[in-house]
């Protein structure tokens, strides 16, 4: 597999995700549990998102100066 057809194959996933996601009913959403497994998930991948970014540097952890401004703010925003 080529580069080129990998993209496109990422591509025409994405965009068949994107339908499903327009196909589901809306009522399935408004159950408590499905609402908040939904918040939960938002949460927890941004979290996952700040850590890598705080830490990750290509294939290593790296403990900077990120690392004690990522705590600072956790403390001022609790």
């Amino acid at each position: 597999m080529t580069l080129w057809t990998a993209i496109v194959v990422a591509s025409i996933l994405c965009v068949a995700l994107k339908a499903v996601g327009y196909l589901i009913p809306p009522g399935v959403f408004d159950a408590p549990r499905p609402t908040r497994i939904i918040d939960l998930l938002t949460v927890a991948l941004l979290s996952a998102l700040v850590v890598v970014q705080t830490v990750g540097a290509g294939q290593a952890i790296v403990v900077d100066a990120r690392v004690p401004a990522v705590l600072a703010a956790a403390i001022l925003l609790a």
